[in-house]
């Protein structure tokens, strides 16, 4: 389920714009996407939200900058997404975003060196002072 954005007619709905930075939010929680999606599309952000694997991987042709990625999604698990941006080496910088408390799960996450490693709930300001710095 992609959110569109106003005005938007590229992958996932998202904002076309050249000098902005793309952020891919994967996210299955409407409420919580909508809310990334409004936050970082203030400052200054291009944005495109998906809510499955599927989506996710489909967006990633969007090229985007940077990514939120939730790991339990409806139809997998969002390792597979950070698994694909590894193998093919893509220039993401990659933030997981998790309330799952699996060791195992995190060690395999964590094998495949996302750029950072968000608990939910998350802190907002963190997250923000991520993406600016990066």
């Amino acid at each position: 389920m992609n959110e569109k954005t106003k005005g938007g007619d590229a992958p996932g709905g998202a904002e076309t714009g050249a000098s902005k930075p793309r952020l891919l939010i994967v996210e299955d929680d409407l409420r919580s996407s909508s809310a990334l999606a409004t936050l970082f599309r203030h400052l200054g952000f291009e944005i495109a939200c998906a809510a499955t694997v599927a989506e996710g991987t489909r967006l990633l042709q969007w090229n985007p900058s940077f990514m939120l990625l939730d790991l339990m999604l409806p139809d997998g698990n969002g390792k597979l997404i950070l698994q694909q941006v590894r193998a093919t080496n893509m220039p993401v910088r990659v933030a997981v975003t998790t309330g799952v408390d699996d060791s195992l799960l995190m060690s395999e996450v964590s094998a495949l060196n996302p750029d950072a490693m968000y608990r939910k709930p998350l802190d907002l300001d963190k997250i923000s002072r991520w993406l600016m710095r990066s």
